[in-house]
């Protein structure tokens, strides 16, 4: 059959092209080709939904007019100069493709990682297999500390599993958050009986039949049923290098402003794309839900006729563990200093002037010239502070023009002065001494 757009991947960046390509283009065909049976779920939720609630349905999604959706099918091959895609004997044509094929768990080299007990964790099936695990064990160990694995430690020691996360950096969330601010959250995981073993590795999984006994880290070992890697991703890019679609320096699908590949006509989305950090400029892949979203938008819409732009990828992060919400935008000042000459401000602020009830700590990063780079928060009602933040540096918004910047208040709501003013204001200081 002849399409007008084919999509290779059911995630968010798939889901979004080829919605976003029928609002833009309705009369367009459009087909969507997934590998797993389910599509659209935010795979974010699953550490949430082990023990409450269900998966959400994607039932809607059949009844939208002119898509057309294989379910459990994977893709083979692109033949690009024929423009068709291959599912083993099946052929469809396509006047434009969109590739957002994902990513994958990296499964680090430690022997005894195929064992039975060691699990990954990012689709539906995965979540099956946790689930199935966590009826007959206590002990369980989380390797790598990003958002994923700690999250998973939340939910699980909640439900008085006890829990050992491994991280091989000397920190939690380390593209996230700089040390000083990591601090906190680590305080408060080994307080709620999160056993941390920061800046140091798994080298061994032992194992019989039966499934695992125990883990050996460097210097011990540590009992253990179930081993979770949460070891982040790779970009799902096989696919496309196969059919001679250029793959950049990062390991994703180089694309350009409008999505594009290096063929005319295919574009690519989301974790598997290659697009340019929007602070340095430089090649970047966001594996992010937000810019994975973003970026199917602007390729769906531009596979049908639209001239949309995507200015490129700034990662606002956002999370919650425990009773300490976490929000990161742009740069740590760890990476800002490989780049930049860089200054940074810390302020802590109370939520609200009256009958108070949260406090903010705010950290922030410029360069000498003025320029936000970088913007790091911890405490209550992060989410709209940290997506304020983004649009400021998106319009490249200075520190000077961000401590003059009005803010709403309210003696029950807010604080006349926020912790992000106070931070501003103090890096203001710090840059006018050096002028």
């Amino acid at each position: 059959m002849d399409y007008d757009l084919v999509v290779i991947g059911g995630g968010g960046a798939g889901v979004a092209s080829a919605c976003e390509a029928l609002k833009y283009s309705p009369s367009s065909s459009v087909l969507l080709i997934s590998e797993e049976e389910h599509i659209a779920y935010p795979r974010c939720d699953l550490p949430y939904l082990l023990f409450d609630g269900k998966l959400p349905s994607d039932a809607g999604y059949s009844r939208i007019k002119n898509l057309e959706i294989l379910r459990g099918k994977k893709a083979t091959d692109i033949d690009v100069k024929n423009r068709k895609v291959l599912c083993g004997r099946e052929e469809f044509e396509f006047n434009s493709l969109v590739i957002a094929t994902g990513s994958r768990v990296f499964i680090p080299p430690i022997r005894g990682v195929e064992s039975k007990g060691v699990v990954s964790f990012r689709t539906i099936e995965d979540f099956i297999k946790l689930k199935n695990l966590l009826e007959s064990s206590d002990n369980i160990v989380i390797v790598g500390a990003g958002a994923i694995g700690l999250e998973l430690a939340e939910v699980l020691v909640k439900k008085d599993y006890k829990i050992t996360v491994v991280e091989m950096f000397n920190q939690i969330l380390p593209k996230s958050l700089d040390k000083d601010m990591s601090k906190i959250v680590e305080r408060t995981l080994i307080e709620n009986g999160v056993n941390l073993r920061l800046g140091d590795r798994v080298e061994k999984i032992l194992a019989d039949k039966k499934g695992v006994k125990k883990v050996k880290l460097s210097k011990d070992e540590i009992k253990a049923e179930i081993v979770i890697l949460a070891t982040g991703v790779r970009p799902n890019v096989e696919l496309a290098a196969k059919a001679n679609i250029k793959i950049g320096k990062t390991g994703g699908i180089k694309t350009d402003e409008r999505m594009e590949t290096n063929k005319k006509n295919i574009f690519a989305a989301g974790d598997c794309a290659e697009n340019v950090h929007f602070i340095t400029r430089e090649p970047f892949v966001g594996l992010l839900g937000s810019s994975a979203y973003k970026q199917g938008k602007v390729a769906g819409i531009n596979a049908v006729g639209g001239d949309m732009k995507y200015d490129g990828i700034i990662n606002p992060l956002i999370l919650k563990i425990f009773d300490i919400e976490i929000g990161a935008v742009g740069l740590t000042e760890g990476q800002a200093k490989q780049k930049f000459d860089c200054i940074s401000a810390k302020a802590r602020g109370d939520e609200k002037a009256l009958f108070n009830d949260g406090f903010t700590i705010a950290k922030l990063i410029a360069s000498r010239d003025g320029r936000l780079l970088g913007c790091q928060l911890l405490g209550s009602r992060i989410p709209h502070k940290i997506d304020m933040l983004a649009v400021a540096m998106r319009k490249g918004m200075n520190v000077y023009e961000l401590m003059l910047h009005e803010t709403s208040y309210s003696p029950i709501l807010t604080q006349q002065l926020p912790a992000i003013t106070l931070a501003s204001e103090i890096l203001w200081k710090k840059l006018s001494k050096h002028r």
